[in-house]
């Protein structure tokens, strides 16, 4: 899916191509690969998973967000506690 981004990037001195033509006729780079350069999110996903392995880290922001979520809809931090848990661990049900 990659062939004709990676062919634009060696022809056009590693300019990224935003749009491919050879998936279902015409679709966003970005949703097959685009490389894009370091920006505020990459440095953000870095401070919130950088100290944790992968599917840890995903538990761990689902942690933090319920839980400021439900601290912002004024529950009790205690409840709260217990709702960003049961939400945390309540993803990984298949």
């Amino acid at each position: 899916m990659a062939q004709e981004m990676q062919e634009h990037r060696a022809a056009h001195d590693g300019e990224e191509p935003l749009w491919t033509g050879s998936m279902f006729s015409g679709m966003p780079g970005y949703q097959i690969g685009v490389v894009w350069p370091t920006n505020a999110l990459t440095w953000l996903d870095s401070v919130f998973s950088g100290f944790l392995p992968r599917p840890a880290s995903f538990v761990f922001l689902y942690l933090v967000g319920m839980f400021m979520l439900l601290l912002c809809m004024r529950v009790d931090p205690w409840l709260a506690l217990l709702g960003a848990v049961a939400y945390a661990f309540s993803s990984y049900f298949w």
